[in-house]
């Protein structure tokens, strides 16, 4: 898994966050303009707000508590998922997982979604995702992901 920073010196608005995810022939990236926050060895997580960290601390509690367990990003995703629309609403995040050569995708109102190409969320999703429908393609390789997604 590779995992990078956006380049924030571009022009954008300075209280936003863009997040992705790209897969390639060998695994994922993650990418964020802001928070990339590491839950174990194989589960990363980027995340458009720094109140998402709530949720973070219950999902690094739990992993915690499983002793000698991988915990994988699907996992994380179902638990983050579970929190109440209401949770979901005051954060108005978006969150991205990625782990063991998957992605997933939390969206505003607290659906986990499997991405099987790519995943955005934050700033800018819609061009991003417009731009990776049309970039993306099978078997590419981790340089190119990069490109794509940066």
């Amino acid at each position: 898994m590779c995992l990078f920073n956006i380049d924030s010196n571009k022009p954008h608005l300075s209280n936003t966050t863009t997040i992705v995810g790209v897969m390639y022939d060998d695994g994922i990236i993650l990418g964020s303009t802001d928070a990339i926050t590491q839950l174990n060895s194989n589960v990363f997580l980027c995340h458009c707000t720094h109140e998402t960290e709530i949720l973070l601390e219950d999902a690094e509690n739990f992993i915690l508590d499983q002793e000698n367990i991988m915990v994988r990003a699907e996992t994380i995703g179902t638990m983050l998922s579970a929190y109440n629309d209401d949770t979901w609403n005051i954060l108005q995040t978006g969150v991205i997982i990625g782990g063991g050569k998957k992605i997933y995708e939390i969206s505003h109102d607290g659906i986990a979604v499997e991405k099987f190409n790519f995943g955005v969320g934050g700033y800018g999703d819609v061009y991003l995702s417009d731009l990776l429908e049309k970039e993306w393609k099978k078997g590419i390789h981790e340089q190119e992901a990069e490109r794509i997604g940066v």
